[in-house]
């Protein structure tokens, strides 16, 4: 009888010291609750408190709270990368397409969530190895468009009597679509550098992301075919 009294005032102090430190791990069911019934200060509680082991959900977590939404962004990513729980991943891509779409970039944005091949070219682009946030990858050197083998269509961007100025625009263009390549054209003895979002067998799909390119960059771009 006094050791079966020993054992439970043994239990009642293991579960008062589990309560008052927070001490207990929660199931990724329970921490997805939290997040979907926006309970985000308890997650935060529990991130401090050194209860969330799965490391991409303490990834997740920890980039909810970076003030710079393009450093969380990719942070977030890292945490996809990092996981192995489909619950967890789905509600990373939502938060990712969310912010994409709040900046305007709606088709990026669909693409996250609905198109699991753009979403890891993405994620190339972003996070080529998991690391910290990369600068935007240098574009291919250029192509002639004379010397391209076979038949293809793109989005024209803008042409550049530089190099350098056809790579700070592909840049830009190449941190949502990761098909902008820049082609090297000759126009009376003088050398362009034609920045273009292509590479599509047909035409038909230039002219499905023709608007959208549109009006993210804020250009006037137009169908061509080399």
């Amino acid at each position: 009888m006094f050791a079966r009294k020993i054992y439970h005032i043994g239990c009642l102090l293991l579960l008062t010291g589990l309560l008052s430190t927070g001490g207990f791990t929660q199931s990724n069911a329970e921490l997805i609750a939290m997040y979907r019934e926006s309970k985000i200060d308890q997650l935060e509680k529990l991130y401090q408190q050194g209860n969330i082991h799965e490391p991409g959900w303490r990834m997740f977590v920890e980039a909810i709270f970076i003030e710079d939404a393009e450093t969380a962004t990719v942070r977030m990513m890292e945490a996809y990368l990092q996981t192995a729980l489909p619950e967890l991943q789905q509600v990373i891509r939502e938060r990712i397409s969310n912010y994409y779409a709040a900046r305007g970039y709606y088709e990026t944005a669909r693409r996250i969530l609905e198109d699991e091949h753009s979403f890891r070219e993405i994620l190339a682009i972003k996070v080529p190895q998991g690391a910290q946030k990369p600068a935007p990858p240098a574009s291919p050197p250029p192509q002639s468009a004379e010397e391209t083998p076979g038949e293809r269509f793109g989005v024209q961007i803008g042409a550049f009597s530089t190099y350098d100025g056809a790579e700070t625009v592909s840049r830009e263009c190449r941190a949502v679509y990761a098909n902008t390549e820049i082609l090297e054209k000759e126009k009376d003895g003088d050398t362009l550098y034609v920045v273009v979002i292509g590479g599509y067998p047909e035409r038909a799909a230039a002219e499905h992301i023709l608007t959208n390119v549109n009006q993210q960059f804020k250009v006037k771009g137009y169908i061509i075919q080399y």
